[in-house]
């Protein structure tokens, strides 16, 4: 499971898993940067009340991201990025 700060880049991957007091179809816990210390224990607290959350959270993470971030896709994406520069 990922805490993290509701800025970009992490918004780009990122969706909330809890909003108005209630768990969504999120993939990790977002916390408002102008948002205190306060709303970061709240988000630890949750995953440490709610452990089937941890994994549920890190599952959804991984299908998010697998195939956008696999080493074998990116080092693909750049190699032919690298070529179409000396074409």
């Amino acid at each position: 499971a990922l805490i993290a700060s509701n800025v970009g880049p992490y918004t780009i991957d990122l969706k909330s898993a809890y909003s108005n007091g209630k768990f969504t179809d999120g993939n990790a816990l977002l916390v408002d940067e102008v948002k205190s210390h306060k709303d970061w224990y709240q988000s630890i607290k949750r995953l440490v009340e709610n452990p089937n959350m941890i994994s549920d959270l890190g599952e959804r993470l991984y299908e998010t991201v697998k195939d956008k971030y696999d080493l074998n896709v990116v080092t693909k994406a750049r190699a032919e990025f690298y070529k179409s520069l000396i074409k």
